[in-house]
């Protein structure tokens, strides 16, 4: 719950219309805050590709202020219950509380490729929700901007905080003389970014812990340390010629601190917007367009807004395989695919404010265009990526590979491994910590697709990512063979030796 409270005040203050709103009106935002557990590991492919657009086009259509999701760094382990807290913020109770039917008609404009039920199975599969607590801004320092733009903290300090019955108002009353003035004073000297006070509203009562937090914001680590060093300092000279002992004394009887934690930011949705994605056919194809289900060989090229390659399949040395719909989640793939027939090129037009901030970090700003031809139409296929990743989780290393040997020999499934979904699933189960496991996806797919410089330029960053520096450098050295213009994969081979 508290780590809940200082998730959603750092929304509240960094980033959301809604601390604007507390500013200048009397209306209530309201924070939903959901605790996660991660029992799979691929909660965080899940918020990217799934839970992010879904809030994203929540907010677009007005029916919700902000989204971001928040990783746990402190306590870690046993000591903390859940990993992640997903903060979702509304300006009425009516939109927080929308009802199945209402969650239903945001899927199906914004995945037509899938179903609620395909969506929703999948969530539950990756995330144990601990608890669902709402809460209510009581106090701050410096609202953001009123679009949502502006600086976002990345590391929020949240203080939880048990106050007993009938003192909620006394206590209220103590931060606002005595904690916001040294916060004030932080900010001015550029150590944190904001500081504010929420109360939970829903559960309601103090049998459920805390019912206060209070959030400290932070722009990196090194800024929270500097905080941390000059606290004392910070207390004293504001409060000049007070007795700081009986401050604290004062404070203690008010209130009881039960539990600080660190949060950082993951994710998190951009300010809504009117703009779309548009597509463009520059060449018709040949035959009939592909259907659902069916196998397109494609190539494609991904350029910034000043037309600069940012990244294309011909570099890699061969172009890939994948089924329409196959990954329900990729809207903008799917919609391009089944536009045009073989030898079709269709240009696709990503304005800057319909990209995630992730999206507009690696894009550098501006307009992204994607290109992308259909080269061959063919029949569905099994990809057996999925399945092979269902395997490491639950039956271990050992046990898969087993499988998939045997699969040489028989493979009445019919499962086919494609390069760019088995290097989907190596960097997937890098990020996971599934170091070995990931070695073993890469190595395979450097098996099956000898002729790619990418599958040994990702087997490499699979070594090194496991501290196998001289098997890194060994695959970026091939790579480097294969595609000696890959400055990236020479500046990566360069800091290894």
């Amino acid at each position: 719950m508290k780590n809940a409270i200082l998730f959603l005040l750092a929304i509240l203050l960094f980033g959301t219309p809604a601390l604007a709103q507390n500013e200048t009106n009397t209306g209530t935002t309201y924070y939903q805050v959901t605790k996660l557990k991660n029992p799979e590991g691929n909660l965080m492919a899940v918020e990217r590709t799934m839970m992010l657009p879904f809030f994203q086009s929540r907010v677009n259509s007005g029916k919700q202020l902000w989204h971001a999701l928040y990783q746990v760094q402190s306590p870690s382990g046993e000591q903390s219950d859940f990993e992640y807290v997903s903060v979702d913020v509304f300006s009425n109770l009516t939109d927080l509380n929308l009802p199945p039917s209402g969650q239903n008609e945001v899927i199906a404009e914004t995945f037509p490729h899938t179903t609620p039920e395909r969506f929703w199975g999948r969530v539950d599969e990756v995330s144990d929700v601990v608890s669902v607590e709402t809460y209510t801004l009581e106090g701050t320092l410096a609202p953001p901007a009123a679009d949502g733009a502006g600086t976002r903290s990345q590391i929020i300090s949240v203080n939880y905080m048990l106050v007993p019955p009938a003192m909620e108002s006394d206590y209220l009353a103590m931060e606002t003389e005595v904690a916001k003035p040294i916060m004030q004073e932080h900010l001015k000297q550029g150590r944190m970014q904001n500081w504010l006070v929420v109360r939970r509203m829903l559960p309601g009562g103090t049998d459920f812990g805390a019912n206060f937090v209070t959030v400290d914001a932070f722009e990196d680590w090194a800024h929270l340390e500097a905080y941390n060093q000059e606290f004392n300092a910070t207390a004293a000279k504001v409060h000049p010629g007070k007795d700081l002992n009986k401050m604290v004394q004062r404070i203690n009887e008010l209130r009881t601190m039960t539990r600080s934690e660190i949060w950082e930011l993951k994710t998190e949705t951009t300010p809504p917007t009117s703009e779309a994605v548009t597509y463009t056919v520059l060449k018709e194809g040949t035959g009939p367009k592909a259907m659902r289900g069916q196998e397109i060989t494609w190539s494609g090229k991904a350029m910034d807004a000043s037309g600069k390659t940012l990244f294309q399949t011909a570099d890699l040395g061969e172009n890939w395989q994948d089924c329409v719909g196959s990954d329900p989640y990729d809207r903008i793939w799917n919609t391009a695919a089944m536009m045009v027939g073989e030898g079709g090129i269709v240009q696709v037009t990503v304005p800057e404010a319909a990209q995630s901030y992730a999206q507009r970090r690696n894009n550098g700003g501006g307009v992204a265009t994607f290109k992308l031809t259909v080269e061959k139409i063919g029949p569905p296929v099994k990809y057996g990526h999925d399945k092979l990743r269902d395997m490491l989780t639950e039956q271990g290393l050992e046990a898969t590979k087993a499988w998939y040997t045997g699969l040489k020999r028989d493979n009445p499934e019919g499962y086919a491994f494609r390069e760019f979904q088995m290097n989907a699933l190596g960097y997937e189960l890098m990020n996971e910590g599934m170091e070995e496991e990931a070695v073993f996806v890469l190595k395979t797919n450097c098996e099956n697709y000898p002729n790619s410089y990418n599958t040994y330029d990702s087997l490499a960053d699979a070594y090194s990512n496991a501290g196998n520096d001289y098997h890194a450098m060994k695959n970026f050295e091939v790579a480097l063979q294969k595609n000696p213009e890959s400055s990236l994969t020479a500046e990566k081979l360069s800091k290894l030796k």
